[in-house]
């Protein structure tokens, strides 16, 4: 049976807590993680030697929570984060929906209103959002629109004890989303300690990466792992993120930090010119052979990271100098290069992405484009190997 719902903002649901002891003791509270920001990026960046059709592409498709690189020049606000202690919840799995009632659903699930209306009219059925009758008159033919609504199963798992959402999307097995939109949540571990002592809700088992990167980060919580189901829970702890994060410096550094401080001291090394190939892939270089073989010349080496282990990845972005790389979640390995590294990412027509751009001016890391042309396979692509080279000379 389908359920309507609406959105509601936390602060709206919630009051604002007088106290990280008043948040932790009292449901019905929230507090704020990360602040809002006014984001604005220079045009003067961006603006390289490259064709006008691709630069047209680049700069005007959506992307990273919805944004267009025209509207950052422009200026937008990044919101920033809660943190909500819950009364009873319902967790629609494979969703977004934080459903605090049969029929309201925070809001911040989404990261915020604007990213929820993106996501719902981008991918409508994936967002709950589907074609219903409504207004039907026999004397008119049925009209349909889309509204908000989902269906859950009259029996859905119970969690009796207290516990933090961490995400219960199959997504998360992305290193991507895994880093940038989930682990930036557990910034709640460090504003109220207490929550230390709570499990972490997750949709699947985690893999050894996901599990690497929580010990390194020093997180030993206990896991509730949902297995694909939907589930009530009694008192939830909800930590929200930016909105997008990666375009939040703040965020992104606390992360970053995170990590690093947890890290030990790299050995004094010299410093690496890193190719990032997706031959391992799609969206492939289809001219990765001569790409390389230039890059080669000028000291490269490439990598394919499926073949590393987590430390051994993050240890060598922690040493590169210069990076070239196909867009692909690799480049959330960008989040540990050293500041004065020089980024240079690959796109495909087809599948153009802000989101490493937005990662590398909020940890003000120089960062370049080049955009490829299509090729009869899939999403693969050809680049430029000319216009590679004017960036090296």
């Amino acid at each position: 049976m389908l359920k309507t719902f609406e959105f509601i903002e936390t602060p709206n649901w919630c009051r604002l807590a007088n106290s990280n002891s008043d948040l932790f003791e009292n449901r019905g509270t929230y507090t704020p993680l990360f602040k809002d920001l006014d984001i604005s990026l220079n045009p003067r960046e961006f603006v390289q030697e490259d064709s006008k059709h691709h630069t047209q592409i680049f700069f005007g498709t959506p992307s990273n929570g919805g944004f267009k690189l025209n509207d950052l020049l422009e200026g937008v606000k990044v919101s920033g984060s809660v943190l909500a202690h819950l009364g009873r919840v319902v967790i629609k799995d494979e969703s977004l929906l934080v459903l605090v009632s049969d029929h309201l659903s925070l809001v911040e699930g989404y990261g915020n209103r604007r990213w929820a209306n993106y996501q719902i009219n981008t991918w409508p059925m994936m967002h709950n959002n589907p074609l219903c009758l409504v207004g039907v008159d026999k004397s008119k033919p049925p009209q349909k629109m889309r509204v908000k609504a989902y269906s859950i199963d009259s029996k859905v798992q119970h969690i009796p004890i207290a516990g933090i959402y961490l995400s219960v999307r199959s997504q998360d097995s992305n290193i991507y989303h895994w880093l940038i939109e989930t682990l930036v949540r557990l910034k709640c571990l460090d504003n109220i300690p207490g929550l230390k002592k709570l499990p972490l809700i997750v949709r699947d088992p985690l893999n050894n990466f996901q599990l690497e990167t929580l010990r390194m980060m020093g997180v030993d919580n206990k896991l509730i792992v949902t297995n694909g189901e939907s589930f009530v829970i009694d008192e939830l702890f909800f930590p929200s993120i930016p909105s997008p994060p990666s375009l939040h410096p703040e965020a992104m550094r606390w992360l970053r930090d995170k990590f690093l401080n947890h890290l030990p001291q790299l050995p004094p090394a010299a410093r690496r010119r890193l190719y990032i190939s997706r031959s391992d892939s799609n969206r492939q270089v289809e001219n990765e052979d001569a790409i390389f073989e230039y890059l080669q010349k000028i000291g490269f080496e490439k990598l394919i990271m499926s073949q590393l282990s987590v430390t051994q990845q993050i240890d060598i972005f922690r040493t590169a100098e210069i990076v070239v790389l196909p867009h692909g979640a690799a480049g959330t390995h960008l989040l540990f290069a050293p500041q004065d590294c020089e980024v240079i990412e690959l796109h495909s027509p087809k599948w153009v992405n802000n989101c490493y751009l937005s990662l590398c001016k909020s940890l003000n890391l120089s960062y370049k484009w080049l955009i490829g042309t299509e090729s009869s396979a899939d999403l693969n692509y050809i680049v430029s190997l000319d216009k590679l080279k004017a960036y090296f000379e």
